[in-house]
């Protein structure tokens, strides 16, 4: 309930909400959401723009927060600072992009 508050009170800031992540790190727990427009909002703690749209899914991997989006970005943020890197870009979008033969990389 106490998420459904802070966002209610975010409403304006966050948009449409497209997927949600949650992340424990052994010593906090915390949501983050994400919007199609690249806003990422991870609740009581920071607030980040990523460039580009389109972005779609949002998942916690190795203590970082990881973004994609459908023009073929890979970003990665750090969840303590929202600081982010794109770490990929594929140029005709994610529909470009293979894995790896063991599936360990896209």
């Amino acid at each position: 309930m106490k998420n459904l508050s802070v966002l209610k009170e975010h409403h304006h800031k966050v948009k449409s909400v497209i997927d949600i992540c949650h992340l424990n790190d052994g010593i906090q727990e915390s949501t983050v959401s994400l919007s199609e427009d690249g806003s990422l909002f991870k609740w009581d703690v920071w607030e980040q723009e990523l460039s580009g749209s389109e972005w779609f899914r949002v998942n916690f991997v190795n203590d970082r927060i990881i973004c994609i989006s459908r023009e073929g970005a890979i970003a990665s943020i750090n969840p303590k600072s929202g600081e982010w890197e794109i770490l990929r870009k594929f140029n005709n979008g994610i529909l470009d992009g293979r894995w790896s033969p063991g599936t360990k990389v896209l």
